[in-house]
């Protein structure tokens, strides 16, 4: 009897289902309802969405950070009016969040708290459809030399960027603003240094401290401890200034509203400017000008001071301390390779030990077409160099630097025979590229040995101050030294 009522039970189960055909089907849009469809009422308010908010703002790809990996960008393109589409790199997080798109761009439509919650939901989806497909292009937000995960080595300057055919990579705005000269010189690196021959040697060793700021980022990350800036001195009227634009000043603003190098400071700048440029530029030559004598003592020696504070942040000696908006102090190191030209030497040997001494003993005139255009050209013809084969390149500074007690044996400063043997290695590759170009062979064997020549004198310079600023250095006993 009980089966016999189980049966019936489930017939009449059945029968009355089969009486209501239609109502799963109008219950699939109900929430309420049991027989609710969640994967089908998200691809309704998606295609809502698409309709509504599609031609107005989207994001067209997504970008990985070439500095940190693990960062992600979103290009977003945004329709407003008659304006024409406007897009932005944004951090992955701004791009699916209709408030911060709204900071972004200004002249967004205001939408209802609803509409906010579905066009962040629409964003969201492209970002996770854009992830699934894995195909991401390359976003440089900052300046100077990158190793790809493929071994490759670009190098973004500026607006532009060398040896990086076939990757698609996107230029942060800010680092597009500005642009590496170049002229139309057939053989501009055997044009350069045909123009050096007859100048001072100390010019070479300024050109080789310009190239190696381009690769200063790729160096350090080799493990070898370049640690100085450039410390181009001499007399007043000697030319030092006009030199180093001449042979550093070799970006300038794509806008053309500013004439002159843009990467150009003078020592006067305030101490947070001169901060910022030194960690925004990175592996860009950077002019800090006129480091001059003053006739008030009390000004001399803040000047001293100053100058040797720039001197170890820019060799890496000290990090920069900024303090953030909510009062926590962030450090960090400089960026920049810093070309000072000062008319004075320094007060501390740690300070002598950071720089490469380049004077200029006599009033110099350079010719005008060995101009920032030249120098900008040879610069991309280094980067080239460099680009086609960095890591064997960068092995074989490894070696120089492993067998250091073989190279300048005269010097017993381990800083100073490390910053050297960097530079030789640098001039090393320029050598290599005039050859390249069709410089004969007796030509690059006498300007390996004027730059050999320059590297010594500098080495005596730098050995005659830290002689001087010891015979000076006042002596205590330990009783005077506890006492005080």
């Amino acid at each position: 009897m009980e089966n016999q009522k189980s049966a019936s039970c489930c017939a009449e189960k059945e029968l009355s289902q089969e009486n209501r055909p239609n109502q799963r089907d109008e219950a699939q849009t109900d929430p309420g309802s049991k027989y609710f469809d969640p994967h089908e009422e998200y691809e309704k308010n998606q295609e809502e969405c698409r309709r509504k908010f599609w031609k107005e703002l989207h994001i067209n790809y997504l970008c990985r950070d070439i500095e940190n990996q693990e960062l992600f960008y979103g290009c977003v393109e945004a329709n407003i009016g008659g304006l024409g589409p406007k897009t932005a790199i944004l951090p992955i997080e701004d791009c699916c969040n209709y408030s911060k798109l709204h900071g972004h761009f200004k002249l967004l439509g205001k939408l209802s708290s609803k509409d906010r919650l579905m066009m962040d939901e629409f964003l969201r989806a492209q970002i996770i459809d854009l992830k699934n497909r894995n195909d991401f292009w390359w976003y440089a937000g900052r300046n100077g030399c990158y190793r790809m995960p493929d071994g490759r080595w670009i190098a973004v300057e500026g607006n532009r960027v060398i040896g990086a055919r076939g990757i698609k990579l996107e230029i942060d705005s800010e680092v597009g603003k500005l642009k590496m000269l170049g002229g139309n010189y057939r053989n501009p690196v055997v044009n350069l240094l045909n123009i050096l021959f007859y100048k001072p040697n100390v010019l070479l060793l300024t050109v080789a401290y310009v190239c190696e700021t381009l690769v200063r980022s790729a160096v350090r990350q080799a493990g070898i401890e370049f640690q100085a800036v450039g410390w181009l001195f001499g007399p007043h009227g000697c030319g030092k200034t006009v030199t180093a634009k001449k042979l550093a000043g070799i970006f300038e603003e794509t806008n053309g509203i500013i004439t002159g190098p843009a990467l150009f400071m003078d020592c006067g700048s305030t101490l947070a400017a001169l901060h910022e440029a030194m960690k925004k530029h990175r592996d860009q030559p950077l002019i800090i000008d006129d480091v001059a004598l003053s006739q008030s003592h009390e000004s001399q020696r803040k000047r001293k001071e100053l100058a040797g504070q720039l001197i170890r942040e820019g060799a890496n000696g000290s990090a920069v301390t900024k303090k953030k908006p909510n009062g926590e102090l962030e450090q960090q190191w400089c960026a920049a390779g810093i070309l000072f030209t000062a008319e004075f030497s320094f007060g501390k040997a740690s300070d002598v030990e950071r720089c490469i001494l380049m004077k200029i003993p006599q009033p110099l005139s350079m010719p005008d077409y060995c101009d920032a255009s030249l120098m900008g050209q040879v610069a991309q013809k280094f980067l080239c160099a460099f680009c086609q084969d960095g890591e064997k390149r960068l092995n074989s500074l490894k070696e120089k630097i492993a067998g250091l007690q073989d190279y300048m044996t005269y010097c017993c400063n381990t800083r100073v025979k490390t910053n050297m043997a960097v530079l030789d290695w640098t001039f090393g590759i320029l050598l290599e590229v005039a050859e390249s170009e069709g410089m004969s062979s007796g030509r690059l064997c006498r300007l390996r040995d004027k730059f050999n020549t320059a590297v010594r004198d500098s080495w005596r310079l730098t050995d005659q101050y830290l002689r001087n600023i010891s015979a000076n250095q006042k002596r205590a006993s330990v009783a005077q030294i506890v006492w005080q």
